[in-house]
C-alpha cells in the first residue's frame, strides 16, 4: 500500500489542520477571555470620593469612564447605555451583549434569610432565589433559578422618569409567576413577587425604606474593570432598610418588622468571565436594639489600575461610614466548601488603618447554611456559586471614636464564578 502527498494533503487539510485551528481558538478564548478576574482588595486605593451636589455622566461618547470613586447618593449617577463601546470583543456584535444588570434585595432576620435577584444580560433574563431557615435540619441553602428565554418572558423597564423598575415575567409553568421592583426613589421600593416551587410558596407585597431620607444611606462604587475602563461596573448597595406589607412563606403569615433588608444594583460592561465576593449584612447593636448596623464588603471587579475606591462601608441608623485598607481572610474550609461547626469564624474582615482618624471594623462571621453549586460546559457556560447564610460578630468605630459592638448582624456571604 503506498500513500502518495496527495493523499497526506487532503487528509492534513481536511482533518489536521482544523483541528489545530481550534485547538488555537480555544487556546486564545480560554488565555484573554476566560481568563480568572479575580483582583484582591486594593489596599492602598486612595478611596476617592465622588463630588457631590450634581449629577455626573458616568461614560463618555466613547464608552471609557468619565469619573471613578465613592459615593452615597445613587441619584446623582447617571449611566446611558449607548455610549457603551467595549474593545475587548473579537467581534463587534458581541457588544451589546456584555452590558448586563441586575437587581437584587436579600432579607435578613435571626432565624430566615432569602435573597431574590432578576437580571438581564440582553441577550436573556432571569432571577435567582436563595432561602434558607435556620431551624431546618438540612444545612444546605436551597436554590431556585431559571434563566427565561421567548415569548411569556420578559426582563423589562417601564417607568417614568423618577423611578426605575424592573419586572419578570415567566412562562406559563416557571416556579416564579412573576416579580416586580420598583424603586420610586432612592429611599422607598416596591417589592411583589409571587413564587410557587415544591418546598417554597413566597408571596411579597412589601415596601422597603432607608431609616433617613436624605439620600445618604447608600455605598455607591464606579469602578474599572479593565486597565483602560473600557469594562467597567456602577455598584449601589443600601443596608439596614425598614420593611412593612406583607410577606407569607410556605402559607404562614411572618411580621416584617422581623426582617432588614440590603438593596444591591450592579449596571456595567462586563467581561465574559468575572468572580467576585460580596458581603452584606444588617442587625442592630449588642447592648442597644434601637442601634441598627448594616455591613458591606465586596472585591473582586476592582481592577487596581483604574480604580480609586472600594465599595467597603458600614452603616449606622441610615448614615454610612466608608472604609479604607479592608483586608478579608476567608479560611480554608470555606473556599474547600468544608463545613466545620467547631471553627469560631470562617472569615474575618478588619481594617489595615495606619491613621488613628480613620473609620475601622473588626469582624467574624460564622455560617449557619451554606450552597456550593456549579456548572462547567465546555466553559462556554461556566457557573459557580459559594453562599454561606449566618452571624456576624465584632464592632465597628467611626472616626470621631464612636464604638459600636454586635454579637448577631445576620447576612451572607458570596462568591460567584462565571461565564456570562
Amino acid at each position: 500500500m503506498s500513500i502518495s502527498f496527495s493523499d497526506i494533503y487532503n487528509v492534513g487539510t481536511r482533518k489536521v489542520l482544523p483541528a489545530l485551528v481550534m485547538l488555537f481558538i480555544s487556546y486564545y478564548l480560554y488565555s484573554n477571555l476566560y481568563k480568572d478576574t479575580l483582583f484582591e482588595n486594593n489596599l492602598n486605593s486612595s478611596e476617592q470620593e465622588l463630588e457631590k451636589g450634581s449629577v455626573r455622566e458616568v461614560l463618555n461618547t466613547r464608552g471609557r469612564l468619565t469619573t471613578a470613586g465613592w459615593g452615597t447618593n445613587p441619584s446623582l449617577i447617571n449611566l446611558t447605555p449607548e455610549y457603551i463601546r467595549p474593545t475587548t470583543s473579537i467581534l463587534k456584535e458581541i457588544n451589546a451583549y456584555r452590558y448586563k444588570k441586575w437587581e437584587r434585595y436579600v432579607f435578613t432576620s435571626r432565624d430566615i434569610t432569602f435573597s431574590l435577584m432578576v437580571y438581564d444580560f440582553a441577550y436573556c433574563g432571569g432571577y435567582s432565589l436563595f432561602y434558607s431557615d435556620i431551624r431546618d435540619e438540612d444545612t444546605s441553602i436551597k436554590r431556585f433559578s431559571s434563566i427565561l428565554f421567548g415569548e411569556g418572558t420578559s426582563v423589562s423597564n417601564n417607568c417614568h422618569e423618577k423611578c426605575y423598575s424592573i419586572t419578570v415575567s415567566a412562562k406559563e409553568g416557571n416556579a416564579l409567576k412573576k416579580a416586580d421592583f420598583y424603586k420610586f426613589n432612592v429611599n422607598s421600593h416596591k417589592v411583589r413577587v409571587n413564587f410557587q416551587e415544591k418546598g417554597l410558596n413566597m408571596e411579597l407585597e412589601l415596601t422597603a425604606s432607608t431609616i433617613k431620607n436624605d439620600n445618604l444611606s447608600s455605598i455607591v462604587n464606579i469602578a474599572g474593570i479593565s486597565d483602560d475602563s473600557s469594562l467597567f461596573y456602577v455598584n449601589t448597595n443600601t443596608n439596614n432598610m425598614n420593611v412593612k406589607g406583607k410577606i407569607v412563606i410556605n402559607g404562614k403569615t411572618l411580621q416584617p418588622s422581623l426582617f432588614k433588608v440590603s438593596y444591591n444594583s450592579v449596571v456595567g460592561v462586563f467581561p465574559l468571565r468575572a468572580k467576585w465576593y460580596w458581603i452584606t449584612a444588617n442587625g442592630v447593636a449588642k447592648d442597644n436594639s434601637s442601634t441598627s448596623i448594616g455591613l458591606n464588603f465586596g472585591y473582586g471587579l476592582v481592577n487596581p489600575l483604574s480604580s480609586v475606591s472600594t465599595e467597603d462601608a458600614f452603616n449606622v441608623n441610615g448614615v454610612t461610614y466608608k472604609l479604607k485598607s479592608t483586608k478579608i481572610d476567608l479560611s480554608e474550609n470555606f473556599n474547600n466548601s468544608y463545613f466545620d461547626d467547631s471553627e469560631s469564624s470562617i472569615i474575618k474582615i478588619y481594617t489595615q488603618n495606619n491613621e488613628s482618624n480613620e473609620n475601622e471594623c473588626n469582624i467574624r462571621f460564622k455560617p449557619q447554611k451554606k450552597l456550593i453549586d456549579s456548572y462547567n460546559i465546555y466553559y462556554v457556560i461556566y457557573l459557580k456559586t459559594n453562599i454561606s447564610h449566618g452571624i456576624f460578630s465584632g464592632y465597628c468605630k467611626s472616626k470621631n471614636g464612636k464604638r459600636y459592638e454586635f454579637d448577631s448582624l445576620y447576612g451572607s456571604v458570596e462568591l460567584k464564578d462565571n461565564m456570562f
